[in-house]
């Protein structure tokens, strides 16, 4: 199978800021960690970042139907920028004023909803049914060939610094000189936004005329539950128990490495005929990995990780076809991307809908008794969108 040109430069985009992008992120939840002291305001920070990004995917989804998508996409990409050094001019002040994190989480919330929502409708447009699945296969192997590499980077650098604190800076400072070079291979890519206005509120408030979308939408909802645990909770969790920023680099590129060749083979081998029983084998062993976590020890770290990254795609990936699959039937630009905004509105709501579980449940008991319960119940949404996908599935027809 081969990609078009078109193809291969959103690919390789996404390929850089994810190099970028898991060197700094990652670190930076542990840099504001260390500073804050208190996994309850990092899951507040997480919840600010991700409604940010729901209202914020819909605004430049509204803007990308005046100017071009590279110019949505540098927006982000600015933003995030914006975010990075923002955090590090007030990097000394978080400890004794912690609110200044909420303010990193809105502004770079604002700068991946405009990314993430140019990304994925670049997805839509210029895959097809045909191939999409080699298309996400592919997709997926290179982020996390790129995800190898920044941990490894990250842990090196790290490794070498005389203290911690000015290898993450350096991180920090790197990442943006590469979001840089990505500002400028955007002004590349060719807008196929059709220019007309489109809507999202249809796709809320037609759902009883549209059963198949419904389930969908429900899906949508109970997945992003689960991923409110994996967004920052998970890998800070992770670093805690492994100890130190250079292990926790260095496996970080071993689990992604696991990742790559996951990525790889199940998007060769699912197919139509066996979507359901990948789905169903990844979603009880994304579960499993969710108990090896809350063990609290080094080894329970490792299998999540071995678990979590192995299997993953063996559950998202045929989602994700039946889900992209759908939108692509709706024909027009128009419904294609309100129902792509409306998809990515849907799983910021389940992420923050997750975090304030997890914040409840650390506040009602603090410590690890808390973090714990609320990342069980998060990760207890597998077999709930499990249960779901498989009762509705014979249900509706899917390409």
């Amino acid at each position: 199978m081969k990609l078009t040109k078109d193809e291969l430069l959103v690919l390789s985009i996404v390929g850089i800021y994810t190099l970028a992008s898991t060197m700094v992120s990652t670190f930076a939840n542990v840099y504001m960690l260390k500073y804050t002291s208190s996994l309850t305001i990092m899951s507040t920070y997480s919840l600010i970042r991700y409604l940010v990004i729901g209202f914020f995917a819909w605004a430049s989804a509204k803007l990308s139907t005046k100017i071009r998508m590279s110019y949505t996409l540098m927006i982000g990409l600015f933003l995030i920028i914006c975010a990075v050094l923002f955090l590090l001019f007030v990097k000394d002040w978080i400890s004794t004023r912690q609110w200044l994190v909420y303010i990193v989480g809105f502004v770079w919330g604002a700068g991946e909803g405009f990314f993430w929502i140019t990304i994925n409708t670049l997805y839509q447009l210029i895959s097809h049914i045909e191939t999409r699945g080699f298309f996400l296969g592919v997709s997926g192997m290179l982020q996390y060939l790129a995800s190898i590499l920044a941990p490894f980077l990250s842990a090196l650098i790290l490794s070498f610094a005389k203290v911690e604190d000015d290898g993450y800076l350096f991180l920090f400072e790197a990442a943006i000189v590469i979001f840089v070079i990505i500002c400028i291979a955007s002004l590349k890519i060719r807008s196929t936004a059709s220019g007309k206005p489109f809507h999202i509120k249809e796709s809320f408030t037609h759902l009883d005329k549209d059963p198949r979308w419904r389930y969908l939408v429900v899906c949508q909802f109970l997945w992003g539950m689960r991923e409110a645990a994996t967004v920052s909770l998970t890998g800070l969790l992770i670093y805690q128990a492994l100890g130190s920023g250079s292990s926790y680099g260095n496996w970080l590129a071993f689990f992604a490495l696991v990742a790559t060749f996951a990525n790889f083979i199940i998007g060769r081998k699912v197919n139509k005929q066996n979507r359901l029983r990948y789905l169903f084998r990844g979603c009880i062993l994304l579960f499993l990995s969710g108990l090896a976590l809350v063990s609290g020890t080094r080894t329970g770290a490792i299998v999540h990780g071995l678990l979590h990254y192995g299997f993953l795609s063996m559950a998202s990936m045929p989602f994700s076809l039946m889900y992209m699959n759908v939108i692509s039937e709706y024909g027009n630009p128009e419904q294609l991307i309100g129902r792509t905004v409306a998809r990515e509105v849907i799983v910021a709501i389940a992420r923050a809908v997750g975090l304030l579980i997890v914040i409840l449940t650390t506040t009602l008991a603090p410590g690890s008794l808390g973090m714990n319960a609320g990342m069980l119940i998060l990760y207890s949404f597998c077999l709930w969108f499990l249960f779901y996908c498989i009762r509705g599935y014979k249900r509706f027809q899917f390409n």
